[in-house]
């Protein structure tokens, strides 16, 4: 009889505490889980998706420039060397860390990684709030940045990425060149349609938002 009694009085301790937890949960809990520092999606305007657009452009040109381009095809091409003991790249030998860079770096959240999740966040936000050029431009740069990660590494993340799933497809080379000529096509008759636009101003690091350079340029 006692033994039963100890056990009815575990029942109830467990379902008080399934029942505090239940009630404890909240609608907003998305947004309790996003760092003071951080700004939710929903609540981002204009002057984010400038600093946004601007740090893509940034974050995603240094990181295969400097990754993939400075310290192994330049310097194995002799472009330039590097006498330092810490840069064993001059004598040919690989440094996987800077490699990874390439990848998880671009693919990251925060530094580096700044260029693809910034411009992704770009290209939903004018898509859904109807900016065209914005969203024209957006997909131009992804088409620059792409190209030299799929490049360097074939297949890779692409046509799923920020799905907000755990495992993401990779996109074979030969598809995402596909959809680089068909994206292209779609940006080239926006601009056309629009060369006196400023798309983004004096947040866009190369042109400063000019559709004319833009225009030569893809």
């Amino acid at each position: 009889m006692k033994n039963k009694i100890k056990y009815y009085k575990i029942r109830v301790v467990v379902l008080v505490l399934l029942t505090t937890f239940t009630i404890a949960c909240t609608d907003d809990f998305d947004k309790l889980n996003i760092p003071s520092n951080r700004i939710a999606l929903e609540d981002a305007g204009l002057v984010e998706l400038g600093a946004a657009f601007a740090q893509a452009q940034y974050h995603g040109i240094r990181i295969w420039y400097q990754g993939g381009h400075n310290l192994f095809a330049g310097t194995w091409a002799q472009y330039y060397t590097t006498i330092h003991p810490n840069f064993p790249n001059s004598n040919f030998v690989e440094v996987g860390f800077w490699s990874e860079l390439l990848f998880t770096g671009f693919y990251g959240r925060t530094g580096f990684g700044a260029g693809a999740n910034q411009l992704n966040f770009v290209e939903k936000f004018t898509a859904e709030n109807d900016m065209e050029v914005e969203n024209a431009l957006a997909k131009a740069w992804r088409v620059y940045l792409y190209h030299r990660i799929t490049d360097f590494w074939g297949p890779i993340i692409y046509s799923e990425f920020g799905n907000g799933e755990t495992s993401v497809a990779y996109d074979s080379q030969e598809d995402i060149y596909h959809d680089f000529f068909k994206t292209l096509d779609e940006v080239v008759a926006v601009f056309k349609d629009n060369t006196d636009a400023r798309p983004f101003g004096r947040d866009d690091l190369v042109y400063g938002g000019n559709v004319e350079q833009y225009l030569k340029w893809v």
